[in-house]
């Protein structure tokens, strides 16, 4: 049976939820080990164990929610959970030859492909977690028009945020320039709905910590990358000059996600998509492009919030999926 190429998709932050990938964690001895070492950096870069923040006891599921949604706790358990997922798929001979991770979760993508060290990766995380956390409270909104449709209501203290679909954006801004935004297009009829997020991510309200962000980023030591991935500042393939440059990654934490050209560029050759991290958020959006040539297969490898199952039940399943599109496990 023919084959297709493997490529991973990398859920950003919104994708987090409290105890995701626990039983891996508590059955699963390899993965356990990688897990450890993350809260271990964690520790040491920013001060907190994130282990108890992640895996919960007693705590009532809103409040686990919304202490594992701030973004100095989100996004190194994103890191932590897909950094160990992929370590996992790679014992069972399951690699990517091309990757595309949302926001934040393209320094996974980057990781994988040798750009840093997982240590570097961590600490460059924990660092930006830590200074988008200290800037005032923002808001998200997304939007079901087009980018172009959606620039003349982008006021002064408002930003793309990213771009979802054709007709599908993220506005980023401060609440109150949000309200009034979701109320303007309430009274024309145009659907939105806002992010449940803390942080105003890639927009000017992030620009007074870029400065620093870049000062601690030229400590690290950037390679070029061996596995080809999406950049999100432009859509399409990540270049060598821009994966090694600490310019980049200030840009990439500032500029919009652009997610609906990366899609594009992924689907120009037939694949099978496999979402490593919880659910299926982005390969929902990937699964809505209109123009793909040939329909890709899609794997999740954890469950989504809704969805009761074991997480050692759920990756069986889908590794299984897995086996009958011709790949040995």
């Amino acid at each position: 049976m023919h084959r297709q190429a493997i490529q991973y998709l990398f859920p950003g932050h919104g994708s987090e939820r409290p105890h995701m990938a626990r039983e891996l964690y508590e059955r699963i001895d390899s993965f356990r080990k990688d897990m450890d070492q993350c809260f271990d950096w964690v520790s040491a870069f920013s001060g907190f164990e994130l282990k108890p923040i992640l895996f919960p006891e007693e705590l009532p599921d809103d409040q686990a929610q919304n202490q594992l949604s701030q973004t100095v706790a989100a996004q190194p358990a994103l890191f932590s959970v897909e950094y160990a997922l992929c370590r996992l798929l790679k014992e069972l001979n399951i690699e990517p030859t091309a990757m595309l991770g949302h926001s934040v979760s393209e320094y996974v993508a980057a990781c994988i492909s040798g750009v840093f060290s997982p240590r570097a990766a961590m600490s460059a995380i924990c660092k930006r977690g830590k200074l988008v956390q200290s800037v005032p409270e923002g808001a998200m909104l997304a939007v079901r028009i087009s980018e172009m449709e959606l620039q003349p209501y982008l006021e002064d203290k408002l930003d793309l945020g990213s771009t979802l679909a054709a007709e599908h954006c993220v506005v980023s801004g401060e609440p109150g320039a949000i309200v009034r935004l979701e109320t303007q297009l309430r009274n024309k009829g145009i659907e939105s709905k806002q992010v449940k997020v803390t942080r105003a991510y890639h927009s000017k309200m992030l620009d007074p910590i870029l400065d620093d962000y870049l000062a601690f980023l030229r400590s690290i030591d950037f390679q070029a990358p061996t596995v080809p991935f999406i950049s999100g500042v432009t859509g399409t393939w990540i270049t060598e000059e821009q994966a090694k440059s600490p310019d980049y990654w200030v840009k990439q934490l500032r500029s919009p996600v652009r997610l609906y050209e990366g899609f594009k560029t992924l689907s120009q050759s037939a694949a099978v998509f496999i979402e490593v991290g919880c659910g299926t958020m982005l390969s929902s959006l990937a699964k809505a492009l209109p123009d793909l040539n040939e329909r890709p297969s899609f794997v999740s490898v954890l469950p989504s919030s809704y969805q009761n199952v074991d997480d050692t039940v759920f990756i069986g399943q889908e590794l299984r999926r897995l086996s009958s599109l011709g790949y040995k496990l």
